[in-house]
């Protein structure tokens, strides 16, 4: 990634660019999707995990990407979640596994149970959405589970 003044001595503009700045900014609109306040990608994780918690959400590829990257919720510092919210992440990404060995409907059983205990939780409502709809209408063969994010 490049940050700083970009353009002509008759214009400049500071910036950043790049392909970790695409990912950002694509992961900033993603938001939304997931009812979260802070994505993180894989870099990033990588490079806080020992001073943060964070949940793995999902697998995604960005508009305008083919490569495919996991991406995190920002949660907490490290060891500063609250036990509530720990054993919702843990359902979470138990949900996650069976939805990604497309076992839908065992994982909105799951995402259910997650849900009763924190009617709060974004991105569980956001896997429940997907897991029910594949439930009814099963995506193509073979699965990888993977999110592209158009927008």
């Amino acid at each position: 990634m490049f940050v700083g003044n970009f353009g002509s001595e008759h214009l400049l503009d500071y910036t950043a660019i790049g392909d970790g700045m695409n990912l950002a900014a694509r992961l900033e609109g993603a938001n939304k999707a997931y009812d979260t306040t802070i994505m993180i990608g894989p870099r990033t994780y990588a490079m806080a995990r020992e001073h943060i918690e964070a949940r793995e959400l999902d697998r995604v590829r960005v508009a305008g990407k083919e490569e495919v990257v996991t991406v995190y919720e920002l949660l907490a510092r490290a060891g500063e979640l609250p036990a509530a919210k720990r054993a919702t992440v843990e359902r979470y990404h138990r949900a996650l596994a069976l939805y990604r060995e497309a076992r839908f409907e065992e994982a909105a059983r799951v995402l259910k149970e997650a849900l009763a205990a924190d009617p709060e939780e974004g991105p569980g409502r956001a896997l429940l959405a997907r897991c029910e709809r594949y439930a009814l209408n099963p995506p193509a063969l073979p699965f990888d589970g993977v999110v592209s994010l158009e927008k």
